[in-house]
């Protein structure tokens, strides 16, 4: 029995507050309405100018609205394309906000650069970040994925080289163990098989994800990096060692399996393979593969709109849910035939991945599901809202 209390509506701000203002903002911008700039600048402008003794008194509750603000005003102006005005609202936030938000604030504007195209801008923030004496190894993992995420992989290469010198220079020190250089030099490892496999040289990237395997480290859990590109590539043979070894996410390794059956022609056994996944209980095992999860549905035809259900549970409860959550929506309306919903949709899930810097479309990687679950008569339908080339390394799901 559910002996929870009814949940209680929020109580509404007072009228002409900076939190009734801040509402009236968001509430215009979610139906894209450029009202909500003026009101999302007067609370920026206003709360940037109160003394920071001000901005700070009652636990920080005007400090936290003017973040709020900030960072929403310049999520809307990359939905808007206004670049140069999202970049300008970050610069007005620096001088104001901790020391220990100032290198989140850097890296959104790194991403800001990188969607507008001005990559070289981008990458010189990322070099100079990494060129600082307090630097650390995965700073300059950053702009290696900066150059990857730019579409530039093969500029990645002498950094790779870089960081190989940095490990190698790096003093021993009774803070420094043996397993922290094993541990850096699989994260190398990774860097270099991304890099590799996104330059098109699949044999290297197989060849540097061997040596993660050998070291283990964060990249052995997401051998999905090497073996999703290998299926991409049709290599299924070579992909199966890859998905074996995955047991780090046993639902996401079941997916790609099928994946991967499906097209190889093996259609009884996909949908065998499937059907394991969909009957996982994936709260006590493996929560974090919930997108497989729900693809897994997908690929058998979701007859009974079990999957989408779930995804439409999730949005219920999180409007502002991450835009991975309304692709699912929309592909899951599309595979109904509903292409109204399945627009609407993809056309948030857009929004979402714009506000947040993450690309002006949804990754390729995405249409290769897509393609796969909705019919092909549907396709012309939606294959506007994803990008043409791969601008992300790897299938990252």
């Amino acid at each position: 029995m559910n002996t929870r209390s009814p949940a209680q509506p929020a109580p509404q701000p007072v009228k002409g507050s900076w939190e009734d203002l801040l509402l009236q903002a968001q509430q215009l911008a979610r139906n894209y309405n450029d009202q909500a700039i003026p009101l999302y600048r007067k609370v920026v402008d206003g709360l940037v100018a109160l003394p920071p003794a001000r901005r700070n008194a009652a636990n920080r509750r005007l400090y936290n609205l003017m973040m709020a603000a900030a960072l929403d005003l310049q999520g809307y102006y990359n939905i808007r394309d206004r670049y140069d005005d999202a970049l300008a609202v970050l610069a007005q936030l620096r001088p104001v906000i901790d020391e220990d938000e100032r290198e989140m604030l850097d890296g959104l504007t790194v991403e800001v650069l990188l969607q507008a195209g001005r990559s070289d801008e981008a990458f010189a923030r990322l070099r100079a970040l990494a060129e600082t004496p307090e630097a650390e190894l995965g700073d300059w993992g950053q702009l290696v994925m900066g150059y990857i995420r730019a579409g530039q992989p093969a500029q990645a290469i002498p950094v790779l080289e870089k960081m190989a010198q940095v490990i190698d220079g790096t003093p021993a020190s009774p803070e420094r163990t043996a397993e922290d250089e094993r541990s850096d030099l699989s994260y190398l490892a990774g860097l270099r098989g991304i890099t590799l496999l996104e330059m098109g040289d699949i044999e290297g990237g197989i060849a540097a994800f061997e040596d993660v395997i050998k070291l283990g480290g964060a990249y052995a859990d997401n051998l999905h990096l090497l073996y999703g590109r290998l299926i991409h590539q049709g290599r299924y043979v070579e992909a199966q060692r890859y998905i074996d070894l995955d047991r780090a996410r046993p639902v996401r390794a079941a997916f790609w399996r099928g994946v991967s059956q499906q097209h190889m022609g093996h259609t009884a056994k996909a949908r065998q393979t499937f059907d394991s996944v969909i009957s996982t209980d994936i709260t006590k095992s493996d929560q974090a593969s919930i997108i497989e999860y729900i693809l897994a549905h997908y690929y058998l035809s979701d007859p009974e709109a079990d999957g989408l259900e779930i995804v439409l549970s999730v949005l219920r409860e999180e409007p502002s849910a991450p835009w991975v959550i309304f692709y699912l929506a929309g592909i899951g309306w599309a595979l109904r035939g509903d292409l109204r919903a399945a627009k609407s949709n993809l056309q948030l899930a857009v929004a979402q991945r714009k506000s947040i810097a993450e690309g002006r479309k949804l990754p390729w990687q995405y249409w290769f599901f897509a393609r796969d679950i909705v019919p092909a008569d549907r396709h012309d339908e939606i294959r506007s809202y994803f990008d043409d080339t791969s601008t992300t390394p790897g299938l990252l799901i």
